[in-house]
């Protein structure tokens, strides 16, 4: 009788090894094997697409494209938004004369710099400061440095890196 239960605790601590290294080489294989973030391949895969399609804009390496787009996105809408949403109605057209075929605010200098929100979700921060930014240097001439941390810790609503809206 003892010796078939050392018998079966020896299978049963084989069978318990056998998994652990199974469960390692698991975590090595996909800890290093999953791509997170887009690949040079991927990246020229969607140039292609986009000069393909006449889009205007371009696309190309930066630090975001590090990232799994899981990790960039935090935004978290609010239940019933639209309800408290206040929209104006334009009466007639902004734009008097032909609009260019492409403009970029950029060319002008008033765009803030690119930045990286790093593992946090808060793209919704970011997302409000930029544009933010550049109006009040389109309109003032100033080129502020705001803070999206401080939307992050600060804001009433409890948005953080999370989500948020």
């Amino acid at each position: 009788m003892e010796t078939t239960w050392r018998r079966g605790n020896k299978v049963m601590g084989q069978k318990r090894l056998s998994a652990a290294i199974f469960a390692a080489l698991l975590i090595l294989v996909f800890a290093t094997g999953v791509q997170t973030g887009l690949t040079a391949q991927e990246i020229t895969r969607l140039q292609a697409e986009l000069d393909a399609k006449g889009a205007t804009f371009t696309v190309g390496p930066n630090p975001a494209t590090q990232y799994d787009i899981t990790e960039l996105c935090g935004l978290v809408p609010p239940d019933n938004w639209q309800a408290r949403a206040f929209f104006d109605a334009m009466e007639q057209p902004l734009a008097v004369e032909p609009l260019p075929s492409s403009f970029n605010w950029c060319d002008l200098g008033a765009c803030p710099p690119v930045r990286n929100q790093g593992g946090c979700g808060s793209c919704w921060a970011f997302g409000t400061v930029g544009p933010l930014e550049s109006n009040i240097l389109i309109h003032g001439g100033d080129a502020p440095d705001l803070s999206e941390q401080y939307l992050v810790s600060c804001n009433s609503d409890g948005w953080g890196c999370g989500g948020g809206w």
